[in-house]
């Protein structure tokens, strides 16, 4: 959830749950009507899809928008949480392919987007009502890019990153790197998830530990 109001957890990303696909499938089959609602990302975590990303061509990766603020127009305002999380997750996935999508090595310094990247790592702070990962996620994003990639880090940055990570992880957040949830489409497309999950195999993510 973003915020709890009169004790009532809010979450704008509701429809992304598996709670959510479960009872949109309940209430199809109730009313007779063939259609299946799922999504082959749900089960895998958001730094995974970024790990996920850095396997496509160039121009697929330049090709990639995720900006709320400028979708129509195909281009990143590098200056809003949604942007600041996508470097994150990407940066922390492989610099170069975030390179590439933001034609920049250390767009993860961009001004714009450091009150939204405290934001993402202070548990103090309102999560952004954007479509933005957990805390852990980000945190482990942030504890990736420290230990493997500090060289794109400029002073600023970097001691917000150490200010909300320690250089020991947990077991658990480094299962975010691998865990997968239950797939709950239709058995013709298991062979995909499988061979998402056959890319997430944590002996192909020991360069990330």
């Amino acid at each position: 959830g973003n915020i709890v109001i009169d004790g009532f957890s809010v979450n704008h990303q509701y429809s992304k749950s598996v709670d959510f696909e479960i009872s949109i499938q309940n209430l199809l089959k109730s009313f007779d009507v063939p259609v299946t609602y799922f999504s082959l990302l749900r089960p895998i975590h958001e730094l995974q899809i970024a790990i996920l990303a850095t396997s496509l061509n160039d121009r697929q990766l330049r090709a990639i928008v995720s900006c709320n603020h400028g979708t129509k127009t195909g281009i990143w305002c590098l200056n809003c949480a949604k942007c600041a999380f996508v470097v994150l997750v990407m940066s922390a996935a492989d610099p170069e392919a975030a390179a590439k999508i933001w034609n920049k090595k250390d767009v993860i310094n961009e001004p714009g987007l450091y009150r939204y990247l405290a934001e993402l790592l202070d548990e103090s702070l309102q999560k952004p009502l954007e479509c933005v990962g957990t805390l852990e996620e980000c945190r482990l994003a942030a504890y990736i890019i420290l230990n493997k990639h500090s060289d794109i880090l400029n002073e600023k940055t970097k001691k917000l990153f150490e200010m909300y990570t320690s250089k020991k992880i947990s077991h658990s957040s480094l299962k975010l790197l691998s865990a997968t949830e239950k797939f709950y489409g239709p058995t013709e497309y298991f062979g995909i998830v499988g061979s998402i999950k056959d890319k997430l195999d944590p002996a192909k993510l020991t360069r990330y530990l």
